[in-house]
């Protein structure tokens, strides 16, 4: 095209360009006015060289469980903490084995016609079993709010679980107590724990699951112990 710059490559000097300009003319090329030219000229010039310093980037091979594996993925401290491995760590497993074994005991509780029982009830339940009647005491045992407390007796309440009596000490006040309903889950919840137990050893084996309770209750205790009522069921 008129006013494009052609360049072509002198055989006698390798390392340097020859320049034609529009008018005819012709000046010798150098690597500096090179980069004074359109972007339909620079592909002449020379490439750079690759730099030594960077490495090869490699994608790694091989399944997750053997990139765990060679990464150590369990090994724990301020080295492993990029490599360490979200989908697989104690915390989450100790996370995911709790809904396995809650599914078993809505399960057995079903079975025994309580199936509309949930794992957040039984915190209220055991409350009220251990003698905790009032509202502000059931949540400072459970460790949740008093709002909480007081949704979740609601709907023990309205299922048919619970029932509010005049307090003895001051009958301008409500105390909680177990209906004949909820007097019925209490007696066959230990058989239905049992029988979740046994789902869970049939799972992993009657020796690891006594290992593991051992594990769990060092790990509870660890904290300052356990009371009837705060932990669930």
């Amino acid at each position: 095209m008129p006013g494009d710059v052609e360049v072509e490559a002198t055989a006698a000097r390798p390392c340097r360009e020859a320049l034609v300009t529009p008018t005819g003319g012709a000046r010798e090329l150098t690597a500096r006015s090179a980069r004074r030219l359109p972007w339909r000229c620079r592909h002449l010039r020379k490439p750079r060289p690759p730099c030594r310093l960077r490495s090869a980037v490699t994608k790694p091979t091989g399944s997750r469980a053997e990139q765990r594996g060679r990464i150590g993925a369990r090994t724990p401290g301020p080295s492993s903490d990029s490599a360490y491995d979200l989908d697989d760590n104690v915390v989450r497993l100790l996370l995911l084995g709790f809904r396995v074994s809650e599914r078993h005991l809505l399960s057995r509780a079903a079975e025994h016609g309580f199936d509309d029982i949930r794992m957040t009830h039984l915190p209220i339940m055991r409350s009220i079993s251990a003698g905790v009647a009032r509202m502000t005491e059931i949540a400072e045992m459970t460790n949740i709010t008093k709002q909480t407390a007081g949704a979740l007796v609601l709907e023990l309440e309205e299922m048919g679980y619970l029932g509010r009596v005049p307090d003895p000490r001051d009958r301008r006040a409500k105390i909680l107590r177990f209906t004949q309903r909820g007097k019925a889950f209490m007696k066959q919840f230990p058989p239905i724990l049992r029988k979740t137990e046994r789902d869970l050893a049939g799972i992993v084996g009657a020796d690891d699951l006594d290992h593991l309770a051992r594990i769990l209750r060092a790990i509870v205790r660890s904290t300052g112990g356990d009371t009837p009522s705060t932990a669930a069921p």
